[in-house]
């Protein structure tokens, strides 16, 4: 409940911030979603551009321009659109501090919203640094990984498929797809992959 996520009422000192360009969106979410976090990540001055409230990892609440999402498509639309900020945007996170207490509170996966702004906007040599260290390594998806959640499409999800069935290089899996790179990125950083034998 948010009266639990309260701290006196009052914002609490952010114990991480930095800019866009420093951590990426996509990232923030992924970390939120990693760490379980339950608190407010804040976008721009005092939250000017966007407050978003986590509980435990998942997405509850968005508002921009202090205008609340009230539905889980106004949010997912809402966050979506804050892919477009510029990299020198500041953001803080309140630890156990709902920014939005009056808001209807909704749960949905941040890892949703990484795929698209990925494979569209994110730089190569982001990319690349960390895809990079892995391409002379076989990388395989276990069986029991969820992948569904980042909504890939026919080409990309035959990419998915090949790294469930085996253990496979990046140049193999990009004859697949021109995109495989982008889609290996995600699976890294979300740690849904792991080293194993490649199949003659």
């Amino acid at each position: 409940p948010s009266s639990e996520l309260m701290v006196n009422g009052e914002r609490p000192p952010p114990i991480a911030k930095g800019t866009l360009d420093q951590r990426p969106l996509a990232h923030l979410l992924i970390y939120a979603r990693e760490r379980h976090l339950r608190g407010t990540m804040e976008l721009g001055q005092n939250g000017s551009t966007a407050s978003l409230v986590f509980e435990a990892g998942m997405l509850a609440k968005v508002a921009t321009s202090n205008e609340s999402a009230s539905t889980p498509a106004q949010v997912s639309s809402r966050v979506r659109s804050l892919f477009s900020l510029p990299g020198s945007t500041p953001f803080a996170y309140y630890d156990k501090f709902d920014a939005l207490p009056s808001a209807p509170p909704a749960s949905i996966d941040p890892l949703s919203f990484v795929w698209h702004p990925v494979r569209d906007a994110l730089g190569s040599k982001q990319v690349d640094a960390i895809v990079d260290r892995t391409a002379e390594v076989p990388l395989k998806i276990p069986a029991n990984v969820d992948t569904d959640v980042f909504g890939f499409d026919a080409e990309e999800n035959r990419v998915v498929a090949r790294m469930r069935d085996r253990a496979t290089l990046l140049t193999d899996l990009e004859k697949i797809s021109p995109r495989a790179k982008r889609i290996l990125y995600v699976l890294l950083v979300t740690k849904k992959v792991e080293a194993g034998a490649a199949r003659p």
